[in-house]
């Protein structure tokens, strides 16, 4: 078996999350693996009854949301210690911006948080999601 080079580690701040990075964080020492935490913002847009957006600055709204979710990334990247770990923020379903990027990164493993709650088993986590159909490993770390 090939040692890991590349682990992605998305993130929603939630401490299922936070503990899966600090997993990703030690691996990737073992390995010697490059670490990249991730983080998608989804769309936000509301509709008024004649399904009219409801807001003209959504773009804004979303970067402002953007911006905030990339200082919370280096942030948890200082208090995991984890050097020069890359992060990206990326607008979209956090779904498919995992698989996405795991694809177009040569990303071999991807270490998330798994949140067991009723609504996330009745909806389908993303976590879920992602280990079904990742093309690489996964490793879901729960609490």
């Amino acid at each position: 078996m090939n040692a890991y080079t590349h682990i992605l580690v998305p993130t929603d701040f939630s401490d299922p999350s936070k503990k899966a990075a600090q997993r990703a964080v030690d691996l990737a020492g073992r390995y010697k693996a490059r670490l990249t935490f991730l983080h998608a913002v989804e769309e936000m847009v509301l509709y008024d009854e004649f399904y009219e957006p409801m807001f003209d600055n959504m773009v804004e709204v979303d970067e402002v949301r953007m911006n905030r979710a990339g200082e919370q990334l280096a942030q948890l990247v200082k208090d995991l210690d984890a050097g020069d770990a890359h992060t990206e923020v990326i607008l979209g379903y956090p779904k498919h911006v995992i698989l996405e990027y795991a694809k177009a990164h040569d990303v071999d493993l991807i270490v998330m948080g798994y949140h067991s709650d009723l609504l996330s088993r009745l909806m389908g986590s993303t976590a879920s999601s992602v280990v079904h159909h990742a093309e690489c490993d996964v490793l879901t770390v729960r609490t």
